[in-house]
């Protein structure tokens, strides 16, 4: 399980902390070149999907709770979606480094 890599531009450390805080994982920026990240991972579309579907289930779990419970199912419902969002993040971040690869987006391009 790794949580730090290189940046293929510069070679500058890439820490968790970089994944975590970008918008999307398909935002991602160097922070030491400011060069355009994009991840390679050979099954990253079945990964968001798993991803996706999750988040799908605990919404519909937390309707479910308002309507049965009222506001405190519904408080529970979000606290619950918030727990598990913070954990999808550190479970991307830490896939990204240890099964993914790097490479800055539109290398081949002139600017």
């Amino acid at each position: 399980m790794k949580t730090n890599g290189n940046c293929p531009a510069c070679e500058g450390k890439l820490s968790l902390w970089v994944a975590l805080k970008a918008p999307t994982p398909f935002h991602i920026r160097c922070p030491h070149c400011r060069a355009r990240l994009s991840i390679a991972m050979p099954w990253l579309w079945p990964f968001f999907i798993l991803v996706l579907l999750i988040f799908a289930a605990l919404a519909i779990a937390s309707s479910v709770a308002w309507r049965k419970f009222g506001i405190r199912g519904l408080l529970t419902g979000l606290a619950g979606y918030l727990l598990v969002l913070l954990i999808a993040e550190l479970v991307i971040g830490v896939a990204f480094f240890t099964f993914g690869k790097f490479t800055v987006k539109g290398a081949g391009k002139s600017t």
